[in-house]
């Protein structure tokens, strides 16, 4: 993008990272915990809708005796 030649534009990318490493480390962090956090969320949102499904829908609330262990199968 700025003309340099392959070996410059390399360096300069490299002590980019070098003088932001601070900045790069606490993005990465980041992105980690909200990766985590969404993955908490979305298990904990399909264990309660399964749940409430297996409680609602009649067919599984007559033939299951604890609708728990199916629950935490699925979640």
């Amino acid at each position: 993008m700025t003309g340099d030649s392959f070996c410059k534009a390399a360096e300069d990318a490299f002590y980019l990272g070098i003088r932001n490493v601070i900045r790069f480390g606490s993005v990465s962090g980041l992105g980690s915990i909200f990766t985590f956090g969404g993955e908490i969320l979305i298990t904990a949102v399909v264990g309660f809708i399964s749940y409430a499904l297996l409680t609602k829908i009649e067919y599984y609330s007559t033939n299951l005796f604890n609708p728990v262990i199916p629950a935490m199968v699925i979640f």
